[in-house]
């Protein structure tokens, strides 16, 4: 059960950091009414769909990221894939091709080459990250909190919180989070704090009072936070864990990348929209920042508050057998 449990897409995010929803089982069809870009719902804002060009189309994808599902069989019915970087392992590197993106890679940050460096040389030239967002603490009522929290992930420990944390259905990224905490025993900690993992109804109990902190994709929370004065959020100075969304190409597809979908999502005005909602695409500095000082104020107090939780947010490398094996083991002996 552990086994399966840790499988690379789970050992990543188990269901949730990759926040991609499922495959519809239709194939390529003849006449089928131009090539197909296909995601869930949360892995692209809107915002970013609204520069695909004539006469590409967007499917979202639903029931099969729930079950798990998501392989190339089911691939083959796009042209164009857009995942999260916890579902790279559904996927052999003969299952994909060239990724065609070589005119845009010089403007990516550090961040985002390092994280393709962290992948297999042949692989990294299938993918393309065109955006993250970094996990957050979204607080309701959380005023006293916020200090500590936007120091350091620690504040998940105070007693203060214990049973109304909800942590994401991911062990890899609680434990990710938790060795970066000071306290030795902060895994066993951490898990003995929350109330449940259930980051996809995370918002619901927030909002609802049933807890008073979630850890969630800032991305995910921008909507809920801008209108309901309840609700707070914390990026910790000392950094945040990295949602990637990653484009990719089934070898099955005759159709090239859509250079105009990346060029005018990561040009202004629509820089801009992106940052805004907390999908940060992953230029160098001196491209993201005239777009943050385009930004209202508010928005800027959100999530720029502290460049050090951006220098020092951190990609989950791909794991090997070992590495694996390893967590399995720490996860269990966590258990509380």
């Amino acid at each position: 059960m552990i086994s399966k449990m840790f499988s690379r897409r789970k050992v990543l995010q188990l269901g949730a950091l990759a926040g991609l929803g499922g495959l519809a089982s239709c194939g390529l069809v003849k006449g089928r009414s131009g090539p197909v870009l296909r995601a869930g719902s949360e892995v692209l804002p809107k915002e970013l769909l609204k520069a695909l060009p004539n006469p590409w189309r967007f499917e979202e994808l639903q029931d099969e990221y729930n079950q798990g599902s998501l392989s190339i069989d089911l691939a083959k019915s796009a042209d164009l894939l857009a995942i999260g970087d916890g579902w790279l392992g559904n996927f052999l590197s003969k299952e994909l091709q060239l990724i065609g993106a070589e005119n845009f890679l010089s403007r990516l940050s550090d961040k985002a080459t390092t994280f393709l460096d962290s992948l297999d040389p042949n692989f990294a030239k299938k993918v393309f990250p065109i955006g993250f967002s970094p996990w957050a603490m979204l607080f309701r009522k959380g005023e006293s909190l916020l200090p500590q929290a936007r120091e350091q992930w620690d504040v998940l420990l105070n007693p203060e919180l214990k049973g109304k944390i909800i942590l994401p259905n991911s062990p890899r990224l609680v434990m990710s989070i938790a060795s970066r905490m000071f306290n030795e025993d902060a895994l066993v900690l951490l898990r003995n704090q929350a109330i449940t993992f259930d980051d996809r109804e995370a918002l619901n109990w927030i909002v609802s009072g049933k807890a008073k902190v979630a850890v969630l994709p800032l991305q995910r929370c921008m909507p809920s936070l801008l209108r309901d004065q309840r609700l707070s959020i914390a990026l910790p100075s000392s950094g945040s864990p990295i949602n990637w969304s990653l484009l990719i190409r089934p070898s099955s597809t005759r159709e090239p990348l859509p250079h105009s979908l990346i060029e005018t999502a990561w040009s202004l005005p629509s820089l801009v929209k992106l940052i805004a909602v907390g999908f940060i695409p992953p230029l160098q500095d001196y491209e993201l920042s005239t777009a943050i000082k385009s930004l209202p104020s508010r928005y800027r107090s959100i999530m720029f508050s502290s460049k050090d939780s951006w220098i020092n947010s951190w990609s989950l490398d791909p794991l090997s057998h070992l590495e694996t094996r390893d967590l399995e083991s720490l996860w269990r002996q966590s258990a509380p």
